[in-house]
């Protein structure tokens, strides 16, 4: 209960739309320890943050959509259920990288490139999937920033997302 309770004060965060990375990590390993919980403790994680991005400034709440797809649509549509969530900070040519990995089902290709190539991806799937990753997109993207997709090795999917640097 005090876990879901300190998740949801970062997640309104004042109504304030950015945060420090270091609060973004915070909320991150609360959802993630939650949903290990809510899971059967199946889902693993790490995560990789440099103390000097800790005050960099990004959007509030652009990660956790991507973590949720993760879980949902990669890790738990294993057979296994099982699987692990990496999640890497570091800065590069005056921006924050920030990389998502896990381990899961990854996505075909038609879906990844459409999702690369900003076209509607809902023609090539059922259903709402792929709608949080769109959104993730178009709001880093209005921000001055990137987000790719890739097929991680040997299986899973990455996410690359750079936003321009901003500190506290």
């Amino acid at each position: 209960i005090q876990k879901l309770s300190r998740f949801y004060k970062l997640t309104l965060n004042h109504g304030l739309d950015f945060i420090t990375l270091r609060e973004e990590f915070d909320q991150l390993r609360l959802y993630l320890e939650l949903q290990d919980s809510r899971f059967g403790n199946r889902i693993s994680y790490s995560l990789h943050m440099p103390e000097e991005l800790s005050d960099c400034v990004v959007l509030h709440m652009v990660l956790q959509p991507v973590v949720e797809n993760a879980i949902l649509h990669g890790i738990l549509e294993q057979e296994s259920q099982t699987g692990h969530i990496e999640i890497i900070a570091q800065a590069q040519d005056e921006q924050l990288r920030i990389t998502i990995r896990d381990d899961g089902v990854g996505m075909d290709d038609v879906r990844l490139e459409a999702l690369n190539q900003e076209t509607d991806v809902s023609s090539t799937q059922s259903g709402e999937h792929g709608l949080g990753l769109k959104l993730v997109r178009q709001i880093v993207k209005a921000h001055g920033g990137t987000v790719r997709f890739r097929q991680a090795v040997p299986h899973g999917l990455e996410v690359f997302i750079s936003i321009p640097t901003r500190n506290v």
